[in-house]
């Protein structure tokens, strides 16, 4: 049923580059798996801050209740303040840090980075790769909250792409790739070219 597959040895200045379901140009893409082990480590470090911040503030209620004065006021705002850390944590793992560095906390725990692909509008043979900008990584947080996770539709476009894109990747053109080695992953800094398609 299956041949066994030859790799050319490296001597004879061969080379050959893997195409299909699972690489992108040579460099394998992240699977389903691995991506929603990375979701599942972002969104624990998301209900980590939640419940600290749940913590503190069953705390602070302890301590002004006990005084005997009307502490709504602070309370209020010290509420207000505290429900914003689980989201500025959010913001800086999944927006920051994928704007920075192409990898959010869980993403890094994988040896995974997202990625735009481009090519030279000249030689279509020719590709590489660029972080994406903010806004784009923006954009993608917010598909991946809303249409891929909140729908469910992100993992069904996973598993029927062969790019393994969900729906928010193919909007902002970005690839979540694992490359075995991910130091010798290049990208290309302020280099524009075409999509790839």
């Amino acid at each position: 049923m299956y041949s066994d597959i030859v790799i050319p040895s490296e001597g004879d200045g061969s080379t050959f580059t893997l195409v299909g379901h699972g690489y992108y140009r040579g460099t394998r893409l992240a699977g389903i798996g691995y991506r929603l082990a990375a979701f599942a480590i972002d969104a624990g470090i998301f209900y980590l801050a939640t419940l600290l911040v749940t913590l503190l503030m069953q705390a602070y209620l302890s301590l002004t209740d006990n005084t005997g004065r009307d502490v709504s006021t602070p309370d209020t705002i010290v509420g207000l303040v505290l429900s914003l850390i689980p989201w500025a944590v959010l913001v800086a793992n999944s927006v920051v840090m994928q704007a920075r560095t192409g990898q959010s906390f869980g993403k890094l725990c994988f040896g995974m980075i997202v990625v735009s692909p481009q090519v030279d509008p000249m030689n279509v043979a020719v590709a590489y790769y660029t972080l994406p900008s903010p806004i784009i990584i923006v954009a993608r947080t917010v598909m991946h909250l809303t249409v891929d996770l909140f729908l469910g539709l992100g993992v069904v476009s996973i598993l029927l792409s062969k790019r393994q894109e969900s729906l928010a990747d193919r909007a902002c053109n970005t690839l979540v790739l694992r490359p075995r080695d991910l130091d010798a992953l290049t990208l290309h800094k302020g280099l524009l070219g075409a999509r790839d398609r």
